[in-house]
């Protein structure tokens, strides 16, 4: 096995770890009796202007994170399949 053959593997695995604590986080953060959340962002073209919205129903929130969390695991599945073909 080559040095590059290596750290691309070994870059996978990190790629795949971190998928993996991220959908933990978002597990965690389902279960927890509390949750708000506030979304940030620049409009284009726009360094000087902040928009904020925050929301504040649980379901709301709890869309969200499931939403991503399924995002993070499509992504998780893409790399976990390139990591095994490797």
């Amino acid at each position: 096995m080559t040095e590059e053959k290596f750290n691309e593997i070994k870059n996978l695995y990190e790629k795949i770890n971190t998928k993996k604590s991220s959908i933990r986080q978002i597990d965690l953060l389902l279960s927890s009796c509390g949750l708000s959340c506030k979304i940030t962002g620049t409009p284009r073209n726009g360094f000087r202007s902040l928009n904020d919205y925050h929301f504040s129903k649980r379901e709301q929130i709890t869309k969200l994170l499931e939403m991503e969390r399924e995002v993070l695991q499509t992504e998780l599945k893409e790399l976990e399949s390139k990591f095994s073909n490797q």
